[in-house]
């Protein structure tokens, strides 16, 4: 979320706790488009609150860890509760993450 709502990197893993949030505007032709980013992590103890989060999304990115099979083994329930809480015409993209901790 960092590198892409503010162009930097940080090596350090920083876990998120509740939930982050970033902005972007990108501009496409002759629109703007305002992008934010909620970074609600995976806990389950943070799962209520964050469902308010859904109500008005055009797009979901569902992100599991692919150093983590657990990570895996919860993308349908994540997408199952992004279907329920959200508009019908959400844009759900699966997006494995870590790709360069693949050999972990």
């Amino acid at each position: 979320m960092l590198q892409f709502t503010q162009n930097t990197f940080k090596p350090e893993h920083q876990l998120t706790i509740g939930v982050e949030f970033g902005a972007r505007n990108l501009t496409v032709g002759d629109n703007i488009f305002s992008i934010q980013i909620w970074d609600r992590a995976g806990q389950e103890n943070f799962r209520s609150i964050i469902r308010t989060y859904y109500k008005n999304s055009v797009c979901a990115l569902i992100v599991y860890d692919i150093t983590n099979r657990e990570s895996f083994q919860n993308i349908q329930s994540w997408i199952e509760d992004c279907k329920n809480q959200s508009p019908k015409t959400i844009f759900m993209v699966l997006v494995g993450n870590k790709f360069d901790l693949n050999d972990r």
